[in-house]
């Protein structure tokens, strides 16, 4: 009898508690949870794009100021030494692209002694790792005759990009003739060259200097010029060499595919917390079952789709008006006298992003409300509630990242959203179990007496 009357659908006095009637931990919340991992990721974003950008306006400053050092030279010669500064600092922009700027680090030395270094690459601890030669001369055979010095050591040889296969066939051919005429010394000198004869610098954790050609060096060599008693740069001819090279092009790769990765981040970081509020608190809710697993699926993916989509509208935010609010917000600091330490910095970043991901969060609540019908005053106390508990954890955040720095900030946020979790589980559970115990009294005592 009691079974048949807990699968009986008209009596609704035992149907279990649906969702929407005691949801008492919005996936609304997501945002204020959310806000300072993906402020962090925000600003690992914005650190990115900003030093890529340095270190391409540092490859320009760099190949310019030299050209005009030696703005009165020979395009041929003054295209030569353009050249060492576009090869050190594209192996630095590369370094920077890829992660590996704090390891390695490229220069010119600008030393006229015999056989020294052009291009210099040093470890993060200041030690050499690679030292390399330059001749850019009117063909390939002059180029690498130039290489073949042997007090050049173990410095690679560079030579321009379109002469190198063209100088590997004439160091083999010269290295057969020595053999031949048994030059055995001569023969071993070419060979060595050989060896180390490319257009770049490469090092083993994969950064390398991007190929020039002798055409592209003469091409810098003419974008500065002396006019009178100024130096002039011609900023189109220059910028030609570089869409010609790819720097350009790899520059905005880069931004772009780190833009992107933040983007993805910022929606997984939302998506998961979404789906993690709404499947635990609906299983909570509904306790674990076939059924009470499909209702907490089905609403973990819906909190995860919108936690996600607006994570992605409050990164998209941060970083475009965000850029201008964190701005001001420094400025005006600055002004007052305070020095912009990086930790605070990235304070003025998480809490600009983080409130405006609130917002988001905050506006698009109180829309679903009105829409649901609930009245205006009774959604905007909702949402108030909610807008403030966002605003609270992220002012936690804030504090403990001023604090102790690093990603205190995201610890503290992610912490405070589990344990909240865990709270509203637990609240959840012990609701939908005295609501159980009511239900089985009231089947016990609708029992009918059978005489």
């Amino acid at each position: 009898m009691l079974h048949t009357l807990k699968n009986n659908k008209s009596l609704t006095f035992y149907q279990p508690t649906t969702v929407a009637s005691r949801n008492t931990f919005s996936t609304s919340y997501a945002g204020g949870i959310a806000a300072a991992p993906v402020a962090q990721t925000g600003l690992i974003t914005r650190t990115y794009t900003s030093n890529v950008n340095q270190a391409f306006a540092n490859l320009q400053e760099s190949v310019l100021a030299r050209g005009m050092q030696y703005v009165n030279n020979s395009a041929a010669s003054k295209g030569g030494f353009m050249a060492e500064n576009f090869v050190a600092d594209s192996y630095n922009l590369d370094a920077v692209i890829k992660g590996e700027s704090g390891n390695t680090w490229a220069y010119v030395p600008e030393s006229h002694d015999a056989a020294s270094p052009d291009v210099v690459v040093l470890s993060k601890r200041g030690n050499t790792i690679q030292e390399a030669s330059l001749k850019y001369y009117k063909d390939a055979v002059s180029s690498v005759k130039n290489q073949t010095n042997p007090d050049y050591g173990d410095q690679v040889r560079i030579i321009p990009s379109d002469q190198l296969e063209e100088g590997k066939t004439a160091l083999a051919e010269l290295r057969a003739k020595d053999i031949a005429k048994g030059r055995l010394p001569a023969a071993k000198i070419h060979q060595d060259t050989l060896e180390k004869l490319t257009d770049r610098i490469r090092t083993k954790n994969g950064v390398s200097s991007t190929p020039l050609t002798k055409e592209q060096s003469i091409k810098l060599a003419n974008s500065t010029k002396q006019v009178d008693d100024a130096v002039v740069v011609d900023q189109k001819k220059f910028n030609e060499v570089m869409d010609e090279t790819g720097i350009t092009k790899k520059t905005k790769d880069a931004i772009f595919r780190k833009e992107l990765h933040g983007l993805g981040m910022a929606a997984a970081i939302g998506a998961g917390i979404g789906f993690t509020i709404g499947f635990a608190v609906t299983l909570a809710q509904s306790g674990v079952s076939p059924d009470g697993m499909k209702a907490a699926m089905v609403a973990g993916a819906k909190g995860g789709m919108e936690s996600g989509t607006l994570s992605i509208i409050g990164y998209g935010l941060g970083r475009t008006i965000g850029e201008t609010a964190v701005a001001a917000t420094t400025g005006v600091l600055q002004n007052l006298g305070v020095q912009m330490t990086e930790n605070l910095s990235k304070i003025c970043q998480m809490g600009t992003m983080g409130t405006m991901m609130i917002a988001v969060f905050s506006v698009y609540q109180f829309a679903k409300l009105k829409i649901k019908g609930v009245s205006t005053r009774d959604a905007f106390r909702q949402v108030a509630t909610q807008a403030l508990f966002s605003l609270s954890v992220l002012a936690l955040s804030l504090a403990v990242q001023g604090l102790f720095g690093g990603v205190a900030g995201v610890v503290v946020s992610v912490g405070v959203g589990v344990v909240c979790i865990l709270y509203s589980f637990g609240e959840n559970l012990h609701q939908r179990e005295i609501s159980e115990k009511v239900q089985q009294l009231l089947i016990e005592k609708c029992k009918p007496i059978i005489a």
